[in-house]
């Protein structure tokens, strides 16, 4: 009897200490930011844009994406695709890329 009086009063003891470990955690960390990866801007297409159309701003729009999903032939700067010609049917919202602009 005595041994399962200890037993219980272990468990509880210890679920109870959980709980207060977790909440305190909890609380030190909430403000943290753990996904401090640098983020970019890339253009986009703000609507769909047909195979021969000169681009311009009231086509490109932007997009915020993290540094580990950037590719090189993503464009970042409005300049390097403004007046291009797109060689390919870009579908709204698909990024914008070098190989697409002549």
């Amino acid at each position: 009897m005595v041994r399962r009086l200890i037993i219980k009063t272990m468990m509880i003891c210890t679920g109870i200490l959980t709980v207060l470990f977790s909440a305190t955690m909890f609380f030190i960390f909430k403000d943290r930011e753990f996904d401090d990866e640098k983020r970019l801007r890339v253009l986009v297409a703000a609507r769909p844009i047909e195979e021969g159309t000169v681009l311009t701003q009231s086509h490109i729009s932007y997009r915020i994406i993290k540094e580990s999903a950037l590719n090189s032939y993503m464009i970042t700067d409005i300049d390097e695709a403004i007046g291009k010609k797109c060689m390919h049917k870009v579908e709204e919202g698909d990024y914008l890329r070098n190989y697409q602009l002549l």
